[in-house]
């Protein structure tokens, strides 16, 4: 007779191979926090019985370049990204699955013979030929994830992330809608984690991280997101031997923004040449312009960004969040300095930082304090000063369980675990 289980799992092991999940900005001071009031069956239980500690996340702490460090072993120098955008030769392009394949993790195990699941990881598109299962997450140009195999969810209703007009009803139907996308996925993904009984699955819960982003000043929402997460995760820990919780980046209070570019401007290093469209928008009421540009599209922003800098003479910019590009490298030692000299955080040259000369990097890189972060777009146009009450820091989570998974201190270090906890099964 089967055993039954409810919804907090009485027991945790299965048959399978390898379970890891992440918590996209998971956070231990929030994680520790809800424990101690009795919350968070799983995780608790989970770190009871096996290792935890903080997972130190990238420098810049940013979604892009962590998962990807995260699945590769590389860091971001040697990926060539810090961020959304990357730079591969005279172009700005979107962080993508092409940039980096046959290099992650599950690229590795499939060419084994392992069935490996692929679910909702961010900068995963496009989805490609693996033996299992890609469902791509954050950074798929629509709303709808792609998928190998091809038209995987054609009969479901799933969403990658809410609808762009969402946060124009205000924070409430935001919660409502991420709560909705959560529980969608979570069917989604017991149906594949049944159907394909994969060897080794990567899963990864988002609404966590959106949720603090927006909604830092709401302690009940964000405990409700990261309760919603806790019972999804019980239902798959019962069912595979070796079980690996992550984060890519922590999170805290956002106290102190820093808007690159506008710095740089007000500093003789950066000139605009102000299209028309960004004129217009200056006209318009700060709320209104930075709802407007909200919804554009990722690669119009993109173009304006860059066609409202003047190259010829600019000396530095920034295209992406906590990094900045030289157009006369000579102004390196005063930039460094002069950052440096401000209360952000620390800024460094990206060639010592990483050890590693890449043409496509940026060549400073950010690394802002806890409760800063460092914005490349402009608060005159944009006002991300105003949305945002929560952003990322270096400290993640990890959480391991079972005999194969050892404790590990670096996101970098994640690939290699899973690839040693694997080798026991060649």
């Amino acid at each position: 007779m089967e055993k039954k289980v409810n919804t907090v799992s009485q027991y945790i092991g299965g048959d399978l191979k390898l379970l890891l999940i992440g918590i996209d900005g998971g956070n231990w001071d929030v994680i520790n926090s809800m424990i101690k009031k009795g919350k968070l069956p799983t995780l608790k239980k989970l770190m009871k019985k096996g290792k935890y500690g903080v997972l130190k996340s990238t420098i810049p702490p940013q979604t892009v370049p962590a998962w990807q460090s995260m699945f590769t072993g590389k860091n971001p120098g040697e990926l060539g990204a810090v961020g959304f955008l990357v730079k591969r030769g005279n172009d700005f392009i979107f962080a993508n699955s092409e940039l980096w394949r046959g290099q992650f993790v599950w690229d590795k195990l499939s060419s084994k013979g392992y069935k490996v699941g692929v679910l909702n990881v961010p900068g995963s598109y496009p989805a490609y030929r693996i033996n299992g299962v890609i469902i791509t997450g954050m950074l798929t140009p629509s709303k709808k994830p792609h998928t190998y195999p091809a038209g995987l969810l054609e009969n479901e209703d799933y969403q990658i992330d809410p609808e762009t007009g969402t946060l124009l009803l205000g924070k409430e139907a935001l919660f409502k809608e991420l709560v909705e996308i959560n529980k969608k996925r979570f069917v989604v993904f017991k149906k594949l984690v049944n159907k394909y009984k994969f060897d080794v699955v990567f899963m990864v819960f988002t609404i966590t991280d959106r949720v603090q982003h927006f909604m830092w000043d709401d302690k009940k929402k964000i405990e409700k997101s990261y309760e919603i997460v806790d019972k999804e995760i019980s239902y798959f820990v019962n069912k595979y031997k070796n079980i690996i919780i992550v984060s890519d980046h922590g999170f805290a209070r956002l106290e102190n923004p820093f808007f690159i570019n506008d710095w740089l401007e007000k500093n003789g290093y950066l000139r605009r040449k102000l299209t028309m469209k960004f004129k217009m928008l200056e006209l318009l009421p700060k709320s209104l312009a930075f709802y407007i540009m909200k919804f554009v599209p990722e690669t119009m922003k993109k173009i304006d960004i860059l066609a409202s800098v003047d190259m010829e003479k600019t000396e530095a910019y920034s295209i992406c969040s906590n990094s900045i590009f030289l157009n006369k490298k000579s102004v390196m030692n005063e930039l460094l300095e002069d950052l440096n000299n401000l209360d952000f955080g620390k800024a460094y040259s990206s060639e010592k930082l990483f050890k590693v000369k890449n043409p496509d990097l940026p060549e400073i890189v950010m690394d802002p304090k806890k409760g800063s972060f460092c914005y490349h777009l402009s608060k005159k146009v944009f006002e991300t000063k105003t949305k945002k009450s929560g952003e990322h820091t270096r400290d993640g989570i990890f959480i391991g369980y079972g005999k194969n998974v050892k404790k590990v201190n670096k996101i970098e270090d994640i690939s290699s675990l899973v690839l040693n906890i694997m080798k026991r099964y060649y």
